[in-house]
């Protein structure tokens, strides 16, 4: 899986830096409460961002990035 603009929202307002270290944070998420955590901050601050800007973020991931650890949740 390969993140990019279609299916992470926020995508065009992080830097390249920023989508190196998300998706970092992403690969490496082992639980599924802590990925949807993560995932509702991040979502989070690409709203401000795109506010900020004049611009929408998508209310919902056309994805659940955290769907392949739903088998982990305890």
């Amino acid at each position: 899986w390969r993140m990019n603009r279609n299916n992470t929202p926020g995508w065009p307002l992080m830097s390249r830096a920023e989508r190196s270290a998300h998706h970092d944070k992403m690969m490496a998420m082992k639980d599924h409460d802590a990925c949807m955590s993560y995932m509702e901050q991040h979502h989070a601050q690409m709203a401000e961002r795109a506010k900020a800007r004049g611009r929408t973020v998508p209310a919902k991931p056309r994805q659940d990035a955290c769907a392949p650890l739903t088998s982990l949740k305890k």
